[in-house]
């Protein structure tokens, strides 16, 4: 079986471990859904709903959450703005 990686593609046919899709911090930077959890723009429910969205509707986490009214677009700005740079 061939397997051609592309980076556009939103499905590949496969489940995705939900281990894999938990929020986690990157290079010792938090994620988004982290940040607006410990800003209590959400709580720790909404964004494990969020991310269980995203992986169902294989869309970026920001859409859901300002498609939902989760947060708005300032919230997600001002949380990436104050997202500290580790690393």
């Amino acid at each position: 079986m061939d397997f051609n990686f592309d980076p556009f593609q939103t499905s590949y046919g496969f489940e995705v471990p939900q281990e894999l899709v938990q929020p986690q911090a990157v290079n010792n930077r938090p994620t988004l859904g982290m940040i607006l959890v410990e800003m209590g723009v959400l709580t720790e429910e909404q964004l494990s709903q969020a991310v269980g969205t995203q992986v169902e509707q294989q869309v970026p986490l920001v859409q859901v959450l300002l498609e939902s009214g989760m947060a708005t677009q300032d919230q997600v700005l001002g949380a990436l703005r104050n997202r500290p740079q580790y690393g």
